[in-house]
């Protein structure tokens, strides 16, 4: 009997060993967005346009701040020599705000008012993030004498080589009339046709990617987005030929989108 027992008890042991008990899965959130916001801050973007763009800021972070996943923002001030140490990155956690689940035990109503709790501490943080970002781009009010938009680009490569799987949208406020010592400038010499875009666009593109070693997918699958500033009385800005120049600048980058808004 002692024989057939201890026979029995290895015959367990070794069938636990073979099927060893699984790990039950925790939930994870959704994989993150990644947000650039650059603000142009030469002297041909008057004071007038702050509210504009306050505005519109408001508008979009609301849309890219969802309750399902965390946000990376990074926000720059484009002038000349820019780096990494330029960029603030702020962060939208959801998942830090939410209240504690409802338990089987809580009635409907509980439940209910659970969620409501948790929805008014996301909104809460969110109004926080979005006032922060403001702060960062907006304050103190400097200027500088150029428009080194090409400069900036190598900066969304690094975001984009650092975070390469996640979604990623970057919003430029400029009248992107590029005014660099560096590079262009376009004050002096605008593109008077589209093969003339194209041309200064490719050359372009060539300096940068020697200057600061930048693969033809740099930007890959990001959206970029243009806010222009009102009423500036500048005709480039609605130069069709400047718009070809920087679609073939980020296209040539990878980027998916392009899109200008007036």
């Amino acid at each position: 009997m002692k024989t057939k027992f201890f026979i029995s008890l290895i015959s367990l042991l070794l069938l636990a060993a073979c099927n060893p008990a699984q790990k039950p899965e925790t939930a994870q959130m959704p994989k993150g967005n990644m947000v650039a916001i650059a603000l142009d801050i030469s002297g041909s973007i008057s004071q007038s346009a702050k509210n504009d763009q306050t505005a519109f800021l408001c508008a979009q972070l609301k849309k890219e701040l969802t309750d399902s996943a965390s946000t990376e923002i990074y926000t720059s001030r484009i002038f000349k020599g820019q780096s990494m140490n330029n960029l603030k990155k702020i962060v939208f956690a959801p998942e830090l705000a939410v209240v504690e689940n409802p338990d089987d035990e809580q009635n409907e109503s509980d439940k209910m008012l659970t969620e409501v709790n948790r929805k008014q501490q996301i909104a809460a943080v969110k109004k926080k993030v979005i006032k922060n970002v403001l702060a960062e781009l907006f304050t103190p009010a400097e200027k500088a004498q150029r428009s080194s938009i090409l400069e900036y680009l190598p900066l969304l490569a690094e975001l984009r080589k650092n975070t390469p799987d996640k979604p990623m949208v970057a919003y430029i406020l400029s009248d992107m009339v590029e005014c660099s010592d560096n590079y262009r400038n376009m004050i002096a010499k605008a593109p008077q046709s589209d093969s003339e875009a194209v041309a200064f666009a490719k050359q372009d593109l060539g300096r940068l990617r020697v200057d600061y070693f930048l693969k033809k997918d740099a930007l890959h699958d990001v959206k970029i987005l243009v806010l222009l500033p009102p009423a500036s009385g500048s005709q480039q800005l609605i130069s069709p030929f400047l718009q070809t120049y920087w679609h073939e600048v980020f296209s040539g980058l990878g980027a998916v989108d392009f899109h200008i808004i007036r």
